[in-house]
């Protein structure tokens, strides 16, 4: 019988240790901004802020739905060392991409290549 306390005792703790830390994860970080990008035919820079008072920034999220009607190349960069480049194919588009982001701030450059018409719906949070 003690033997099934003590596994009780510990097994809430265990799960008072995961709220916790699902607490704490979830309420760091920045809101979802959004941008849209309407009739889009050349290129355009962006410039993306953390907006929250964060001290530290380990990472981005980026969401972007949408049409082209044709190819398009969206370059994600700290305008010093580092940039990312993702090629988009005509059609809809729903893509995700997030990872590893070291400043409040971020600088996406879209090029449409042979697209006459690109709307975008850019979903982004820093965190």
């Amino acid at each position: 019988m003690k033997r099934k306390k003590m596994t009780t005792k510990k097994t809430n703790k265990v799960k008072i240790i995961y709220i916790i830390l699902f607490l704490l994860l979830s309420s760091c970080g920045q809101d979802y901004k959004v941008i849209e990008i309407a009739n889009l035919n050349k290129m355009k820079e962006i410039s993306l802020y953390c907006t929250e008072d964060i001290d530290y920034v380990s990472g981005i999220e980026l969401m972007i739905a949408g049409f082209t009607d044709g190819n398009i190349i969206i370059e994600q960069t700290n305008k010093s060392n580092v940039i990312y480049t993702y090629r988009i194919d005509s059609g809809n588009i729903n893509e995700d991409f997030s990872g590893d982001w070291y400043a409040k701030e971020c600088f996406l450059r879209i090029l449409p290549e042979n697209a006459d018409s690109v709307y975008l719906k850019i979903k982004y949070r820093f965190y």
